[in-house]
């Protein structure tokens, strides 16, 4: 398996560092355009997509980037987020995958996916880390609640 990064929803910029304190990949979204040397943009359904601008990586309807590189070993990742659209949205994290999804929901097969929501939206907490790696099983690591709000970074 792979280990890339795959993000979803909105980032400002994003960092990621060895354990040793090298950097691995650095992308601040000051283009005009996606860098592929960095991302494999990625669209779950027709009307997904992933834009760049101003300082700003815009997710929409489970558009998202996979990493290029392979990374191996730990590693450190550091960004920004804001949730600008509405209080369903969620920022997911999906480390250690493939990249490989559920066509109809869009959702990653093969992960393990830390998930920030407005709203809990069923889930005991609106923070959850859920490994999706266990032979099509989904198993809830951990939870936690915390405030977060619209348009704020």
């Amino acid at each position: 398996m792979k280990n890339n990064i795959l993000l979803s929803l909105a980032l400002a910029s994003l960092l990621a560092l060895s354990s040793t304190g090298q950097v691995l990949l650095t992308d601040d979204f000051n283009g005009t355009s996606i860098d592929t040397s960095l991302w494999q943009p990625s669209a779950a359904f027709a009307n997904s997509s992933v834009t760049e601008g101003g300082g700003l990586a815009m997710f929409v309807n489970r558009g998202r980037l996979l990493s290029v590189a392979n990374f191996t070993g730990a590693i450190d990742i550091r960004g920004r987020f804001r949730f600008s659209g509405e209080n369903a949205d969620c920022l997911a994290l999906n480390l250690r995958t493939d990249g490989a999804y559920i066509t109809d929901t869009g959702d990653v097969l093969n992960a393990v996916t830390v998930v920030l929501r407005l709203q809990n939206e069923g889930d005991p907490g609106n923070i959850t880390v859920v490994d999706h790696s266990s032979g099509g099983n989904s198993v809830r690591l951990g939870y936690a609640n915390f405030t977060l709000r619209l348009n704020t970074f």
